[in-house]
């Protein structure tokens, strides 16, 4: 610790304080009335020279200022090097005229401090504060109005470092005071206890928030709803495999989550979302999504010269014409339903007859019936026109209603010349 000689002038009035003595005259005991000040930074505290030779010589350090005033010694804390409880300890040695000696300790602490300006939760739940700094070994806390909440201090282990916290328990929704001390200083901070209420769901409605209880929500769109009551922390139960359903984040006063329906979904449906408060399923919501996917229809495309083509020249209302030159390859691309496509055995039969590839022998179950069938796993055939031939095909597709699956077909002409 570098230290420094007190100027002595500083000390000149204490000299006229004390009358020097007779030579023959037994020097008076030196002693101090303290000898340890426990100081925050910024505060000044003091103690009285007792008896002892004068003028007195006072080492000082650089952490603290020391000014005098007849016998009393005034100490001033202007900085410390401690971290968070730590003190840090300053010694400084006072001398009177007979080279007596008396040591004074200075113990230097943070200011209090801790790691929030209030503290707002709801009724049955705890929240802990963390204590950043101050002298640790005195601390004290206590809620002003104890029916709102009550608080201790409680220890956590990191590792080997041990942390002290003050655990705040809520009792009965109000305001009211945490006021806490560490035997220096005393602070203060609000303390706000909400009352729990019940969980709704509510949602845009035509530009309007409402509460709702049904909301329906196109595929391949996501939307946000909006929680209010519980204490912030809640239990989302759903169905994964038909929404996807975000993090609650917290908004204003009120929470907030991003609904979507899967991408796996392929036709309109109904799937229930829950809302229920942490640790209390009584306290929960529940609404109806409604998911909307739009009807696909069946329908057949083709590639010609790297292009694709959609046929335009039909001979009725539920035929496409596929024309193509031989030597040219053909492909079929089926769109729309939500299961397999596939033909016949016989219809499959003649499209790789004549070059067709894209078809895999399967079966198909309707009712309590299986059926031997071509099935088309990626929906595409492709045919290399080596001769000319002309084929009427019915190619099939599930298609779901929202209330029955059914099949469907499309009969599709394929000219090669």
């Amino acid at each position: 610790m570098k230290k420094f000689t007190l100027i002595m002038s500083l000390f000149i009035g204490l000299s006229g304080f004390f009358s020097c003595k007779d030579k023959d005259e037994p020097a008076p005991s030196f002693k101090l009335n303290k000898n340890e000040l426990n100081l925050i930074v910024g505060q000044s505290a003091s103690f009285e020279i007792k008896g002892g030779n004068a003028p007195y010589t006072l080492d000082e350090d650089e952490h603290i200022e020391a000014t005098a005033k007849g016998k009393v010694i005034t100490i001033k804390a202007l900085k410390t090097n401690a971290v968070a409880f730590n003190s840090m300890p300053v010694v400084l040695t006072l001398k009177d005229k007979a080279g007596k000696k008396q040591e004074v300790k200075i113990n230097i602490f943070n200011s209090l401090d801790v790691d929030t300006q209030d503290v707002e939760l709801y009724e049955g739940q705890t929240a802990k504060v963390s204590i950043k700094s101050g002298k640790i070994d005195a601390f004290k806390v206590a809620v002003k109005d104890e029916k709102i909440a009550t608080a201790e201090i409680v220890s956590e282990k990191i590792g080997t470092v041990e942390l002290k916290k003050i655990l705040v328990t809520a009792k009965d929704n109000g305001n009211t005071e945490l006021n806490f001390s560490d035997g220096i200083t005393t602070k203060s901070i609000k303390l706000i206890v909400k009352k729990i209420k019940p969980i709704s769901i509510w949602a845009s409605v035509n530009g309007e928030l409402k509460q709702i209880d049904s909301y329906t929500i196109k595929a391949g769109e996501a939307h946000s709803l909006v929680i209010k009551g519980g204490a912030g922390k809640y239990v989302l139960n759903y169905d994964k495999e038909k929404l996807t359903v975000g993090e609650v984040t917290e908004h204003e006063d009120d929470f907030i989550v991003k609904v979507a329906p899967s991408t796996k979904l392929t036709k309109s449906q109904d799937v229930k979302l829950k809302v229920s408060q942490e640790g209390d399923t009584n306290n929960s919501a529940e609404i109806t999504i409604k998911v909307d996917v739009p009807e696909q229809v069946f329908s057949t495309s083709y590639l010609k010269g790297g292009q694709v083509y959609v046929p335009t020249n039909k001979n009725s209302a539920d035929e496409d014409i596929l024309k193509a030159r031989i030597g040219e390859e053909l492909v079929i691309k089926l769109q729309g339903g939500s299961g397999d496509y596939y033909v016949k055995l016989s219809d499959g039969q003649q499209l790789i007859d004549n070059g067709a590839t894209g078809l895999v022998k399967g079966k198909k179950q309707y009712g309590g019936n299986q059926y031997d069938v071509y099935l088309i796993p990626s929906g595409t055939i492709k045919i290399k026109a080596n001769k000319s031939f002309k084929i009427n095909i019915p190619f099939f597709a599930v298609l779901d209603k929202g209330t029955f699956i059914s099949r469907e077909q499309i009969y599709v002409d394929i000219d090669i010349n």
